[in-house]
């Protein structure tokens, strides 16, 4: 394990970028704008490399249709541990959702702790 500190957002942006070079549908991601200026502590490529074949599974079993997306929401909670430690809660959560008429969506979805 490789821990050093690291920047959640940047790490987000490159799980996106890799997910998205090699997907028929579109993904997008939703999530607070706090999580791009938060700093962890722990191993930055396996977190990368966790969330990627999370989300690459999304993407093999979404079936291509227009209006097709996966949207990966990431849902932070912070718990303070004394004066100076914080750990921090992280759900990651994909929903794809196909749209087949005007009138019908069917949407899916897992989540991820971390």
């Amino acid at each position: 394990m490789n821990t050093a500190e690291f920047n959640l957002g940047k790490a987000l942006d490159a799980v996106m970028s890799q997910v998205m070079s090699s997907s028929q549908v579109q993904v997008i991601r939703d999530s607070p704008v706090e999580v791009h200026s938060t700093y962890l502590y722990g191993d930055n490529l396996r977190l990368q490399q966790v969330l990627s074949d999370f989300l690459s599974i999304a993407v093999r079993f979404t079936p291509v249709f227009e209006g097709a997306l996966i949207k990966l929401m990431v849902n932070p909670r912070r718990e303070h541990l004394g004066t100076k430690m914080q750990f921090l809660h992280v759900e990651f959560r994909y929903f794809s959702i196909i749209v087949h008429t005007k009138s019908s969506c069917v949407s899916f979805g897992e989540s991820l702790f971390a």
